[in-house]
């Protein structure tokens, strides 16, 4: 796979090489002077056509720069841009004028004042623009070269006809490839947002992860540390140490997880879950009743986002409530529903499960599913439902 960085690296060289090409094209106004007024000696539009193809690629620069950046124009844009349009309209003079003084030259000149100048400014008009700018351009040319009398009423027509081909292939020349280097820009911009959301989002799930994490273990120390502390008052010490060392061996535990997490391996088993919920709820003098199991054959990511659900619920009810009894449901069949309600639910309890429950929310959905909540008399109930097929599972754990 090409690396970000190579892929920028590209963007430039696309850039730099279609600049060059617009650069080169401008560059070719001289040549059609010089071919024409060479061999009459007259070198005053030769180095006007030198002045006025450095002014275009100067334009043609900020145009570019201004499609890039999306600059409004300035002060000093408009007077420069005014200056430069002084410019255009002096040189297609001098040159209409010598070509009626000198039959020897090219009328193919006449396509160069005016039409590089549409070509140099195009990247920055809108296409309806440069259809008026290119047709309005050769009118333009087509008047001064009928007032000077370098042609007739009739021939002025066909000149015209012909110079407003010639000028609308040049301004849409340089419009389209103003336009390549906007898409590709755009395209570079929208992959760098992209990489950018991406980082974004894994800082998010390693903020959800840390969360549903360590909440949960530093409840389950707490409730241990607890019943360690009263144990000792009680003239227990080995079963306090039991206790203790339980303790070790979840701070390892977890230490083993975060780093799991982090490499992005962590998953949640469903069963072990609901095995761990019981048995930190019984720690925690919190009688707890499991209704069902977690059908067989549930898909890896189903079983991660409802044992994530299920780890953050418990946490909540032994941190942000006073419940003595918690009950857990696990129903399969079209949906599969687990719930988990617990007792003495207070108002200001429900309120600080929020950050837990837009977590939970954020893993089910991530799997199709949804999550409800709601409070009924002193007990708070957490509901999330997957849709799968599975066939419905059979037993209680208690």
């Amino acid at each position: 796979m090409t690396s970000s960085a190579g892929l920028q690296a590209n963007t430039r060289r696309f850039e730099l090489y279609v600049r060059i090409s617009m650069y080169v094209l401008l560059a070719f106004e001289p040549l059609l002077v010089i071919g024409a007024f060479v061999p009459s000696g007259n070198v005053i539009p030769i180095v006007l056509a030198v002045v006025q193809t450095v002014a275009n690629i100067f334009v043609c620069r900020w145009a570019l720069t201004t499609v890039r950046d999306g600059v409004r124009f300035g002060r000093r844009d408009r007077i420069c841009l005014v200056a430069w349009t002084v410019l255009t309209l002096g040189m297609l003079v001098v040159v209409v004028t010598g070509l009626a003084v000198d039959e020897t030259g090219l009328a193919s000149a006449l396509v160069a004042p005016v039409g590089s100048a549409v070509a140099a400014i195009a990247p920055a008009l809108r296409a309806r623009w440069v259809l008026i700018a290119s047709l309005g351009a050769a009118a333009l040319t087509g008047v001064v070269a009928l007032a000077i009398g370098f042609v007739d009423g009739l021939t002025a027509l066909g000149l015209g006809i012909g110079l407003s081909i010639s000028m609308l292939f040049l301004g849409f020349t340089f419009w389209l490839s103003g336009w390549m280097l906007k898409v590709v820009w755009e395209l570079d911009d929208a992959r760098t947002r992209a990489a950018d959301l991406a980082i974004a989002e894994e800082r998010l799930r390693i903020a959800r992860d840390l969360h549903d994490l360590y909440g949960r273990t530093l409840a389950t120390v707490a409730v241990k540390s607890e019943l360690a502390a009263e144990l000792i008052r009680r003239g227990r010490p080995e079963a306090a140490a039991d206790e203790i060392a339980a303790v070790r061996v979840i701070a390892d535990q977890s230490g083993r997880e975060m780093r799991q997490l982090v490499q992005g391996y962590r998953e949640a088993d469903l069963s072990a879950e609901l095995a761990g919920a019981r048995a930190l709820l019984d720690s925690a003098g919190i009688r707890c009743v499991v209704h069902g199991a977690p059908p067989a054959g549930l898909p890896p990511e189903t079983a991660s986002a409802l044992g994530w659900m299920l780890r953050e619920s418990v946490t909540n009810v032994i941190r942000h409530s006073t419940a003595t009894e918690c009950f857990i449901g696990v129903a399969a069949g079209a949906d599969l529903t687990l719930t988990v309600t617990n007792d003495k639910a207070g108002v200001a309890d429900e309120v600080s499960r929020g950050s837990g429950l837009i977590g939970m929310g954020e893993r089910l959905a991530a799997v199709g599913g949804r999550i409800r909540y709601w409070r009924s008399a002193d007990r708070f109930s957490v509901e999330a439902v997957i849709p799968v097929r599975q066939p419905a599972a059979s037993g209680s754990v208690r």
